[in-house]
C-alpha cells in the first residue's frame, strides 16, 4: 500500500468536485496477510436495496466527504457497527455525488472479534431494510 498521506493528496481533488470519495481496500488476517482486495466501484443504490446485509460500498476508513450538516447516527446503528453504512445512505438521500479511486487506501484487519462476525445480523438486516424502504 502507498503511504496514506500521498494517496490522500492524490484523492483530494476528487473531493472538491465530488462530495463523497472512497477508495479500494484489502482485508487482512490478524497477522497482516492480505486475504482479499476489494476494488472501489461507482455507488449503486439498487445493489444496496437488493442485498443490504452483504453489499458494502465503502470501507469506512477509505471515505472522504464534504460535511454539509450530515451527522453520524447514534443508537442501534452505531451499536451494531453499521453507522458508516447508514451515513452512505443519508448522503445518497441528500443528493451527494459519489466518486471513487482504484488506489488501495486501507488495510482492514479481520479477526474473530470483529463486529462483522459478532453482531446480530437479523437485527442488522431489519434496521437496514427499514431505512431503505424509504428510498
Amino acid at each position: 500500500m502507498e503511504k496514506r498521506g500521498k494517496v490522500f493528496w492524490d484523492v483530494l481533488p476528487l473531493v472538491i468536485v465530488i462530495a463523497v470519495v472512497c477508495g479500494s481496500f484489502c482485508v487482512m488476517d490478524a497477522f497482516g496477510r492480505i486475504r482479499e482486495q476489494i476494488k472501489a466501484t461507482s455507488f449503486d443504490i439498487e445493489k444496496v436495496k437488493n442485498d443490504p446485509l452483504h453489499y458494502t460500498y465503502i470501507c469506512h476508513s477509505s471515505m472522504a466527504y464534504k460535511n454539509k450538516g450530515v451527522k453520524y447516527s447514534k443508537g442501534d446503528w452505531s451499536d451494531l457497527g453499521i453507522d458508516d453504512w447508514k451515513l452512505q445512505i443519508d448522503l445518497h438521500k441528500k443528493g451527494y455525488k459519489f466518486g471513487f479511486s482504484q488506489k488501495l487506501l486501507v488495510g482492514y484487519r479481520m479477526s474473530s472479534a470483529n463486529i462483522e462476525l459478532t453482531r446480530n445480523n437479523k437485527k442488522v438486516l431489519k434496521l437496514k431494510r427499514g431505512i431503505i424502504e424509504n428510498i
